[in-house]
């Protein structure tokens, strides 16, 4: 699963009440895994973050190239 990707799903599920498990029923995957995947984007800087707890973020210049390129 590419990061970039999944931190892309998560940005656009914000809206949801609960983005992680909207994220996890798109991509068919646990809401851990989901977790996981996005504390490794973050990690990656490919998420900015909002603090430790809270949701929220925003795709950064380094996800969106990776997502340009396919």
């Amino acid at each position: 699963m590419e990061y970039a990707h999944v931190a892309a799903a998560y940005v656009a599920a914000l809206n949801s009440r609960a983005p992680n498990e909207a994220v996890a029923e798109q991509l068919h995957l646990s809401t851990s895994r989901v977790r996981d995947l996005l504390h490794e984007a973050r990690r990656r800087l490919l998420l900015t973050t909002l603090g430790r707890g809270k949701a929220g973020g925003e795709l950064t210049e380094k996800a969106l190239k990776l997502l340009e390129k396919g």
